[in-house]
């Protein structure tokens, strides 16, 4: 009976020692030394303006263009990039129009230099066009993604209203 409770701790002992071991120290480590970085996303103005775009017609409800910044104020020690942006409008229910996506490739197009540097607010200005939709918008939604120079992505979702 004592060599079986003897045997049952050092299996045990073991499990504890290969469950600590190797990678998840140093996944622990990472977190401690580095943690998330936190950002505060905002668009302004607030609330956004819709203005129609005449010259297009549709069956429907006229399609529209806006202007907006995005602002990211960033905490940390790192850099970060904006990866990807996705706007679309909705009508405060689940209805909404068809999104439009900007990519790494289309950000850094537009704006040479898609850096966030931590401490300074970067403001990135942005004029979506909206297609033709079945719906009247009361909110334009955008999901940002942020990238770390590890490949990490972090992502953030913003709701503003539409005048």
């Amino acid at each position: 009976m004592i060599g079986r409770n003897i045997a049952a701790g050092l299996l045990l002992g073991s499990l504890v020692l290969v469950a600590c071991d190797g990678g998840n120290r140093s996944i622990a480590r990472v977190q401690l030394i580095d943690p998330s970085p936190s950002n505060i996303t905002r668009i302004i103005p607030q609330p956004i303006v819709l203005t129609p775009l005449t010259s297009v017609h549709c069956p429907f409800l006229t399609p529209f263009t806006t202007t907006f910044d995005l602002v990211i104020d960033l905490a940390g020690s790192r850099d970060l990039f904006l990866d990807q942006v996705t706007v679309r409008l909705s009508d405060g229910s689940s209805v909404g129009g068809s999104p439009v996506l900007m990519s790494s490739s289309d950000l850094t197009a537009r704006f040479a230099s898609t850096r966030v540097r931590p401490g300074a607010a970067s403001r990135f200005g942005f004029a979506p066009r909206f297609d033709c939709g079945r719906f009247l918008p009361r909110s334009l939604h955008a999901d940002v993604v942020l990238r770390d120079g590890a490949g990490a992505r972090h992502s953030t979702r913003l709701v503003v209203p539409v005048r």
